[in-house]
């Protein structure tokens, strides 16, 4: 009687300590989507606005996920209905923090007839494997390239083949089947200093004439916060001054770029490190109602830097009108932490057709 008395005490203990842990858990769960959501939020509204939601907005996000690595299991012992919540969160973070996008286009080395195709990369520099990039050229056979933080050592060895038409502007450079008819400084990087280092952007506008007619490729590299998320890194007691001047001063070269683009009369393809997200205030103020290749045409979470400190997606591809994206997608890097992105593009027949339609 008394064995049977301290089983049953015993179980009923076992049953509330496990229906407290359900509830416990329940509540952490519902705690970690509102988490979620409230990165989210941070992200799409006050980043570049707010230093810490600029310092999230630079973060690699993938770290938010790691809380569902044990919270998984947990509720798969005690809560299951906990599933459901986190489920929920792991869409959140996937969808509208991480920016995974889905399309049916895919990575292809074959061409289309007609079809415009563009590499866009920031080899950093010296850190460019030339010969890796030598073959990706030769394998994708590009149109047009856009590269961004260019030297011109390479040169000879990228682009030794007849054909090319090239140009070098600063750090920016361009190589073009296709022959460059004019272009135009749109960006000039100021000459003073704040107190403290800042790399300023660049933006450089060429006229191509393709067989279907002139286009405009607009080259940038907005101003870098990498020097601002090293002082973060370093501890330095002006790291907010240095991240809110950065975005600062990337709000006054997007808003330099859009209203030249707003002059344009022909059809603009803008490639380039942009350094700042699409989720960012600043890229969707103006930028956002341009075609993004990448997010129209790409699949996955679109990378296009990534290092130790940083997993972002700050490379993109923009067309205001003109054509329509075939496909988009990043191929490997080649010794820089950037990854080239290759889009395929054909000519908007609809847009041609309502244009000749319209002519007296």
């Amino acid at each position: 009687m008394l064995l049977n008395t301290r089983k049953a005490a015993t179980t009923t203990i076992l049953k509330e300590r496990r229906r407290w842990s359900a509830t416990l858990l329940a509540v952490v769960c519902t705690a970690y989507l509102l988490a979620i959501c409230g990165a989210a939020a941070l992200l799409w509204t006050a980043s570049d606005r707010w230093w810490p939601a600029t310092v999230l907005l630079f973060a690699p996000r993938w770290t938010l996920a790691v809380p569902l690595a044990i919270l998984i299991p947990l509720a798969l012992i005690y809560h299951r209905r906990s599933l459901v919540i986190l489920a929920a969160s792991g869409a959140v973070l996937v969808m509208a923090v991480m920016g995974y996008t889905f399309s049916l286009g895919g990575g292809s080395l074959q061409r289309s007839d007609g079809s415009l195709r563009i590499v866009s990369y920031n080899i950093h520099r010296s850190q460019l494997d030339v010969e890796a990039f030598r073959k990706l050229i030769h394998a994708t056979r590009p149109d047009v390239i856009a590269l961004q933080d260019w030297t011109s050592k390479h040169e000879g060895v990228l682009f030794d083949e007849p054909g090319w038409y090239t140009q070098r502007d600063g750090e920016l450079f361009i190589a073009s089947r296709f022959p460059i008819t004019r272009s135009r400084e749109v960006l000039s990087p100021p000459t003073e200093q704040p107190g403290f280092v800042v790399r300023y952007g660049a933006a450089q506008a060429y006229e191509l004439l393709t067989p279907d007619g002139p286009i405009t490729l607009v080259n940038l590299h907005l101003a870098s916060p990498h020097e601002a998320l090293q002082a973060l890194r370093a501890g330095q007691a002006n790291f907010a001054e240095q991240l809110e001047f950065n975005s600062q001063q990337r709000d006054i070269e997007s808003a330099r770029i859009d209203a030249y683009l707003a002059t344009l009369q022909s059809p603009a393809v803008i490639v380039g490190d942009f350094n700042t997200p699409r989720e960012s205030p600043i890229f969707r103020h103006y930028f956002g109602r341009f075609v993004n290749a990448l997010s129209a045409r790409g699949s996955g979470f679109g990378l296009t830097h990534v290092s130790m400190a940083s997993s972002v997606r700050i490379d993109h591809v923009l067309l205001t009108g003109g054509f329509d994206v075939r496909e988009c997608w990043l191929a490997s890097a080649a010794g820089s932490p950037h990854r080239p992105m290759i889009t395929d593009l054909t000519p908007d027949r609809t847009a041609t057709l309502q244009s000749a339609s319209a002519e007296p």
